[in-house]
């Protein structure tokens, strides 16, 4: 088992002003930067649906910005329904006006993989969402792309950035670095 995550770009499906709500796809079954498949019929959201907080930059020291209140799977999608802590925290007031204006339109998710099958991870424990300022997906961007949510000019930049950030990955030695063991009680 190993602990990943994994940013998706996308403006927020839908927003509910009334109710600080947001629905933002969270994962789908594009190939990732990694070479891999998140297959979505293989989420198990049960322990996450019993502590559903929203982090922002998967800041768990700091207060949530806010909840999911709904994670569900739709064909080769993901979704979750966010609601923002807006009336009880600044912070969040804040991310929540920016998600909006479409400032900020990255979510990301941490979770657990404990099944695969070659480049496919087909069973996934979602551990936690986050609201992220940087995207990292290239294969979603692109989509983005394609369906309008973004312009193809700064679909193109990122592609660019990222192949950037790539090669100077490969120029650097992770023989020092020690992985994070994830337990389970």
């Amino acid at each position: 088992m190993k602990n990943l995550t994994r940013l998706f770009k996308t403006k927020a499906a839908s927003i509910d002003e009334s109710k600080y709500q947001a629905t933002f796809v969270i994962s789908d079954e594009t190939v990732d930067r990694q070479g891999e498949i998140v297959k979505q019929d293989g989420w198990d959201f049960e322990n996450f649906k019993k502590n559903p907080v929203i982090l922002f930059g998967h800041d768990s020291y700091d207060l949530p910005i806010g909840k999911a209140v709904d994670v569900y799977t739709e064909g080769t999608k993901t979704f979750a329904v966010i609601e923002f802590a807006v009336e009880i925290y600044d912070k969040a007031a804040v991310i929540w006006n920016m998600v909006k204006a479409g400032i900020l339109n990255t979510v990301s998710v941490g979770f657990i993989n404990q099944e695969y099958d070659n480049n496919e991870l087909t069973k996934n424990e979602l551990l936690e969402i986050s609201i992220v300022p940087v995207p990292a997906n290239p294969n979603a961007i692109v989509l983005a792309a394609k369906d309008g949510l973004i312009s193809k000019k700064d679909a193109q930049f990122l592609v660019k950035q990222y192949e950037k950030e790539l090669e100077g990955l490969r120029t650097v030695s992770y023989t020092h670095l020690t992985l994070p063991t994830i337990y389970s009680v």
